[in-house]
Protein backbone atom coordinates (compact mmCIF):
# COMPACT_ATOMS: atom_id res chain seq x y z
CA UNK A 1 0.00 0.00 0.00
CA UNK A 2 2.51 2.17 0.87
CA UNK A 3 4.73 2.17 -2.44
CA UNK A 4 1.45 2.46 -4.65
CA UNK A 5 0.75 5.17 -2.63
CA UNK A 6 4.05 6.98 -3.20
CA UNK A 7 4.46 6.17 -6.71
CA UNK A 8 0.56 7.16 -7.36
CA UNK A 9 1.72 10.42 -5.87
CA UNK A 10 4.53 10.91 -8.23
CA UNK A 11 2.34 10.08 -11.05
CA UNK A 12 -0.04 12.77 -10.25
CA UNK A 13 2.25 15.10 -9.35
CA UNK A 14 3.91 15.41 -13.02
CA UNK A 15 0.36 14.70 -14.82
CA UNK A 16 -0.15 18.67 -15.18
CA UNK A 17 3.74 20.38 -14.78
CA UNK A 18 2.44 23.76 -16.33
CA UNK A 19 0.41 23.38 -12.84
CA UNK A 20 3.47 23.10 -10.92
CA UNK A 21 4.74 26.13 -12.62
CA UNK A 22 1.79 28.29 -11.93
CA UNK A 23 1.90 26.84 -8.09
CA UNK A 24 5.80 27.77 -7.97
CA UNK A 25 5.05 31.10 -9.17
CA UNK A 26 2.60 31.63 -6.72
CA UNK A 27 5.35 30.65 -3.89
CA UNK A 28 7.94 32.91 -5.33
CA UNK A 29 5.07 35.72 -3.84
CA UNK A 30 3.83 33.97 -1.10
CA UNK A 31 5.35 36.72 1.14
CA UNK A 32 2.13 38.43 -0.37
CA UNK A 33 -0.21 36.26 1.53
CA UNK A 34 -2.55 36.21 -1.51
CA UNK A 35 -0.44 34.10 -3.81
CA UNK A 36 -0.07 31.77 -0.68
CA UNK A 37 -4.00 30.98 0.00
CA UNK A 38 -4.44 30.36 -3.24
CA UNK A 39 -1.57 27.68 -3.27
CA UNK A 40 -2.98 26.37 -0.09
CA UNK A 41 -6.38 26.25 -1.03
CA UNK A 42 -5.51 24.53 -4.38
CA UNK A 43 -3.77 21.92 -2.48
CA UNK A 44 -6.50 21.24 -0.64
CA UNK A 45 -8.53 20.78 -3.75
CA UNK A 46 -6.29 17.94 -4.55
CA UNK A 47 -6.58 16.14 -1.55
CA UNK A 48 -10.15 16.81 -1.07
CA UNK A 49 -10.69 14.83 -4.90
CA UNK A 50 -8.26 11.94 -3.26
CA UNK A 51 -10.56 11.21 -0.66
CA UNK A 52 -12.30 10.16 -3.68
CA UNK A 53 -9.99 8.86 -5.94
CA UNK A 54 -8.33 5.71 -6.18
CA UNK A 55 -4.85 4.95 -5.81
CA UNK A 56 -2.95 4.00 -9.43
CA UNK A 57 -6.32 5.07 -10.94
CA UNK A 58 -6.23 7.74 -13.84
CA UNK A 59 -6.86 10.55 -11.84
CA UNK A 60 -4.71 13.94 -12.55
CA UNK A 61 -4.34 17.25 -10.92
CA UNK A 62 -7.28 19.70 -10.94
CA UNK A 63 -7.91 22.34 -13.00
CA UNK A 64 -6.35 25.97 -11.77
CA UNK A 65 -9.48 27.66 -11.07
CA UNK A 66 -12.19 29.13 -9.10
CA UNK A 67 -9.82 31.29 -7.28
CA UNK A 68 -12.11 32.39 -5.26
CA UNK A 69 -12.98 29.24 -3.38
CA UNK A 70 -9.09 28.54 -3.74
CA UNK A 71 -8.86 31.99 -1.44
CA UNK A 72 -11.45 30.30 1.31
CA UNK A 73 -10.09 26.73 1.29
CA UNK A 74 -6.25 28.66 1.89
CA UNK A 75 -7.67 30.53 4.75
CA UNK A 76 -9.37 27.01 6.43
CA UNK A 77 -6.01 25.38 5.62
CA UNK A 78 -4.00 28.76 6.94
CA UNK A 79 -6.21 28.60 10.12
CA UNK A 80 -5.98 24.94 10.62
CA UNK A 81 -2.03 25.03 10.27
CA UNK A 82 -2.08 28.47 12.90
CA UNK A 83 -3.75 26.23 15.39
CA UNK A 84 -1.94 23.16 15.50
CA UNK A 85 1.39 24.65 15.77
CA UNK A 86 0.28 26.84 18.76
CA UNK A 87 0.76 23.41 21.46
CA UNK A 88 4.14 22.31 19.93
CA UNK A 89 5.42 26.21 20.33
CA UNK A 90 4.16 26.04 23.43
CA UNK A 91 5.88 23.36 24.82
CA UNK A 92 9.09 24.43 23.31
CA UNK A 93 8.88 27.33 25.24
CA UNK A 94 8.11 25.73 28.36
CA UNK A 95 11.06 22.85 27.97
CA UNK A 96 13.23 26.17 26.90
CA UNK A 97 12.64 27.85 30.67
CA UNK A 98 12.76 24.61 32.13
CA UNK A 99 16.22 24.37 30.86
CA UNK A 100 17.21 28.01 31.60
CA UNK A 101 15.75 27.29 35.31
CA UNK A 102 18.25 24.19 35.33
CA UNK A 103 15.18 21.67 35.29
CA UNK A 104 16.17 19.62 32.42
CA UNK A 105 19.36 19.36 30.06
CA UNK A 106 19.39 22.06 27.32
CA UNK A 107 20.75 19.60 24.84
CA UNK A 108 17.51 17.39 25.51
CA UNK A 109 15.05 20.40 24.49
CA UNK A 110 15.29 19.91 20.79
CA UNK A 111 14.71 16.44 20.27
CA UNK A 112 11.65 16.48 22.93
CA UNK A 113 10.35 19.52 20.57
CA UNK A 114 11.04 18.05 17.69
CA UNK A 115 9.48 14.63 18.43
CA UNK A 116 6.13 16.82 19.57
CA UNK A 117 6.20 18.42 16.42
CA UNK A 118 6.63 15.66 14.44
CA UNK A 119 3.15 14.39 16.61
CA UNK A 120 1.21 17.34 15.43
CA UNK A 121 2.82 17.13 11.88
CA UNK A 122 1.60 13.62 11.79
CA UNK A 123 -1.87 14.51 13.07
CA UNK A 124 -2.53 17.37 11.19
CA UNK A 125 -1.96 15.82 7.89
CA UNK A 126 -4.72 13.34 8.83
CA UNK A 127 -6.78 16.05 9.99
CA UNK A 128 -6.78 17.96 6.50
CA UNK A 129 -8.33 14.77 4.58
CA UNK A 130 -10.76 14.92 7.14
CA UNK A 131 -12.22 18.56 7.36
CA UNK A 132 -11.92 18.02 3.34
CA UNK A 133 -13.68 14.67 3.21
CA UNK A 134 -16.35 16.01 5.82
CA UNK A 135 -16.08 19.49 3.98
CA UNK A 136 -16.33 20.76 7.82
CA UNK A 137 -13.57 23.20 9.48
CA UNK A 138 -14.38 21.28 13.09
CA UNK A 139 -13.64 18.39 11.39
CA UNK A 140 -9.42 19.40 11.72
CA UNK A 141 -10.20 19.05 15.36
CA UNK A 142 -12.50 16.05 16.05
CA UNK A 143 -9.27 14.41 17.69
CA UNK A 144 -11.23 11.29 18.59
CA UNK A 145 -12.05 10.76 14.65
CA UNK A 146 -8.72 11.43 13.77
CA UNK A 147 -7.34 9.36 16.60
CA UNK A 148 -9.59 6.91 15.08
CA UNK A 149 -8.45 6.61 11.67
CA UNK A 150 -4.71 6.99 12.48
CA UNK A 151 -4.73 3.80 15.01
CA UNK A 152 -7.78 2.17 13.56
CA UNK A 153 -7.87 2.45 9.44
CA UNK A 154 -4.70 3.79 8.18
CA UNK A 155 -2.11 2.44 10.66
CA UNK A 156 1.07 4.55 12.42
CA UNK A 157 3.41 2.97 10.81
CA UNK A 158 1.95 3.72 6.71
CA UNK A 159 1.54 6.89 8.15
CA UNK A 160 5.33 7.58 8.92
CA UNK A 161 6.65 5.96 6.34
CA UNK A 162 4.81 7.88 4.18
CA UNK A 163 5.41 11.36 5.30
CA UNK A 164 9.47 10.42 6.22
CA UNK A 165 9.70 9.19 2.03
CA UNK A 166 8.41 12.44 1.05
CA UNK A 167 10.11 14.68 3.15
CA UNK A 168 13.16 12.52 1.86
CA UNK A 169 12.33 13.21 -1.86
CA UNK A 170 11.92 17.07 -0.99
CA UNK A 171 15.51 16.88 1.05
CA UNK A 172 17.12 15.21 -1.79
CA UNK A 173 15.78 17.26 -4.48
CA UNK A 174 17.16 20.51 -2.21
CA UNK A 175 20.26 18.87 -2.52
CA UNK A 176 20.27 18.19 -5.80
CA UNK A 177 19.88 21.84 -6.98
CA UNK A 178 22.48 23.25 -4.47
CA UNK A 179 25.14 20.82 -5.49
CA UNK A 180 24.01 21.84 -9.14
CA UNK A 181 25.29 25.21 -7.95
CA UNK A 182 28.61 23.67 -6.36
CA UNK A 183 29.54 22.30 -9.45
CA UNK A 184 28.82 24.90 -11.88
CA UNK A 185 30.97 26.88 -9.95
CA UNK A 186 33.65 25.30 -9.96
CA UNK A 187 33.59 24.01 -14.01
CA UNK A 188 33.08 27.97 -14.34
CA UNK A 189 35.84 29.22 -11.95
CA UNK A 190 33.64 31.98 -11.35
CA UNK A 191 34.33 35.02 -8.96
CA UNK A 192 32.31 35.38 -5.40
CA UNK A 193 29.51 37.04 -6.80
CA UNK A 194 28.56 34.77 -9.94
CA UNK A 195 28.48 31.87 -7.37
CA UNK A 196 25.86 33.69 -5.01
CA UNK A 197 23.77 34.39 -7.91
CA UNK A 198 24.00 30.89 -8.97
CA UNK A 199 23.65 29.70 -5.44
CA UNK A 200 20.59 31.71 -5.32
CA UNK A 201 19.00 30.39 -9.15
CA UNK A 202 19.45 26.97 -7.72
CA UNK A 203 19.26 26.97 -4.22
CA UNK A 204 16.28 29.12 -4.23
CA UNK A 205 14.54 29.55 -7.17
CA UNK A 206 14.72 26.73 -8.73
CA UNK A 207 13.66 24.92 -5.24
CA UNK A 208 10.74 27.50 -4.80
CA UNK A 209 9.37 26.92 -8.79
CA UNK A 210 9.25 23.23 -8.73
CA UNK A 211 10.72 21.25 -6.01
CA UNK A 212 8.23 23.07 -3.45
CA UNK A 213 5.23 22.76 -5.51
CA UNK A 214 6.30 19.39 -6.81
CA UNK A 215 6.73 18.14 -3.07
CA UNK A 216 3.66 19.61 -1.62
CA UNK A 217 1.49 18.27 -4.25
CA UNK A 218 3.27 14.95 -3.45
CA UNK A 219 2.15 15.43 -0.03
CA UNK A 220 -1.87 16.45 -0.58
CA UNK A 221 -2.03 13.20 -2.87
CA UNK A 222 -0.40 10.95 -0.62
CA UNK A 223 -2.35 12.27 2.37
CA UNK A 224 -5.74 12.25 0.71
CA UNK A 225 -4.95 8.33 -0.43
CA UNK A 226 -3.96 7.65 2.93
CA UNK A 227 -7.35 8.73 4.51
CA UNK A 228 -9.30 6.47 2.51
CA UNK A 229 -6.87 3.21 2.60
CA UNK A 230 -6.78 0.13 5.11
CA UNK A 231 -3.98 -0.82 6.98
Amino acid sequence: MIFDILTDSVRYAISKPKNILVLGILNLFDFLVVPLLFALGYYYKITKESTRGMINGDDEMPSLNNFKQLFIDGVKVLSAGLIYIIPPVIVFVILLNLSELGYLAYNLVEPISDCVFFIFFCYFYIALPNMAYHDSFKKAFDFKQINSIILEKIGVLPLIVVLLAINFVEFTFANISVNIAGVLNTILNIDAVSTHVLTFIFGTVLITLFVSPFIDVMLSRATGLLYVSED
